[in-house]
């Protein structure tokens, strides 16, 4: 069985898109057309995200999640593990295996996110450094972890949104974006755009005029008055 989802995750991640991709809807009576349900390829790439893990007692049959040993025997028990964060979950949740926190979220993160946070190079240590980090920190029960996190992207988001505001339409923003992560840049070119739309408007010689509904309003306002 795991088997079997592990090559559906690789299938479809191997789909050269950049948005969605049509998925069947898995609620029975849904009113929405299965043709109109969605999987966003971002949320896959954060599943497939690599976790060390030791398996937790002798496991049958499923030696191929191991490729050093020997595919004709079990996994003996404490073997340690690379699994994608989708397989680990689901493995954890029947207590198959224990998950490790890889060291993007150790202790030694956690105090340069503490120190300063908006210098760090979080995309080195994943695109989907955020959201990856908190259904972990929610998988394994770290709240200290997901309030890290927090903080860490709330001290980020204020430097993003003051670069983003600050630079022109041709502004080389290579510097400002290789640090950040996927939904970082999302955010970075949402305010720089917004900004540029912002100084085109404020340039141009388009006139407001008032409605003719508020014009109306006025008249009438103008005539109970006298």
């Amino acid at each position: 069985r795991f088997h079997r989802w592990l090559c559906f995750k690789r299938t479809v991640l191997q789909r050269q898109r950049q948005a969605t991709v049509p998925y069947p809807s898995p609620v029975p009576g849904d009113p929405i057309k299965p043709a109109c349900k969605m999987v966003d390829i971002a949320a896959l790439l954060n599943e497939d995200e690599a976790l060390p893990c030791n398996l937790q007692h002798e496991a049958r049959q499923l030696a191929w999640l191991d490729p050093s040993s020997r595919q004709d025997r079990p996994l003996p028990a404490s073997t340690r593990l690379t699994l994608p964060f989708w397989l680990a979950k689901s493995m954890q949740s029947n207590h198959h295996i224990d998950i490790e926190l890889p060291r993007c979220f150790g202790d030694a993160y956690r105090k340069g996110m503490r120190a300063d946070a908006p210098h760090m190079d979080l995309r080195a240590a994943s695109e989907f450094f955020f959201e990856f980090g908190v259904q972990l920190a929610r998988s394994v029960g770290d709240s200290d972890l997901e309030d890290h996190l927090l903080k860490a992207f709330v001290a980020r988001f204020h430097d993003l949104v003051g670069a983003a505001l600050n630079v022109t339409p041709r502004s080389d923003t290579s510097t400002q974006t290789r640090k950040l992560t996927a939904f970082e840049r999302e955010l970075f070119d949402a305010g720089r755009l917004a900004m540029h739309s912002y100084a085109k408007w404020r340039s141009s010689k388009t006139k407001i005029e008032r409605s003719q509904y508020v014009r109306r309003k006025g008249k009438r306002t103008h005539r109970d008055t006298s």
